[in-house]
């Protein structure tokens, strides 16, 4: 009788057991969270290393986002070669973060008799001769796209 009591005890522990692994709800995995970084500043400096040109700077700020902003006028020589470094900011964040590399950056000359390097933080503008047209700026991350544009003049 004792044997068949340890066997009923040991079968209802297992059975208890067995439920409770069954019964227990599953942890659903944390959402992600929403990414809520915006670029609230874009610098894009330009250097020549000819004689007698000048350097250029193309830049917009909106503490609200930049995205369909109309940036500064950039000015650049006719006949030259620019290098390129661009830098984009996000205020929102405490300290303020550089998020350039979070980025995927193109960029889209158009109305000038002038190229652009097609993607990347640092560009080379080659012109040639003098007029005036626009530069886009794209950058995209995930499914969020954001542009800006400056108009260019070429002298």
């Amino acid at each position: 009788m004792k044997k068949i009591l340890n066997n009923y005890a040991f079968l209802t522990f297992f059975l208890v057991l067995v439920l409770s692994v069954i019964s227990c709800k599953k942890d659903e995995p944390d959402p992600l969270p929403e990414d809520t970084s915006q670029i609230t500043s874009l610098t894009l400096q330009l250097d020549t290393n000819q004689k007698g040109h000048q350097d250029a700077t193309a830049s917009v700020q909106d503490a609200a986002g930049i995205n369909d902003k109309a940036g500064s006028t950039v000015t650049v020589d006719a006949n030259d070669s620019y290098t390129g470094t661009l830098v984009l900011l996000d205020a929102t964040q405490t300290p303020t973060a550089t998020v350039t590399s979070d980025y995927t950056v193109t960029y889209q000359l158009t109305g000038v008799d002038a190229s652009i390097s097609a993607s990347g933080s640092s560009p080379t503008l080659t012109t040639r001769t003098a007029g005036s047209g626009t530069l886009g700026i794209t950058m995209v991350k995930g499914d969020k796209t954001t542009t800006v544009t400056f108009p260019v003049t070429i002298r």
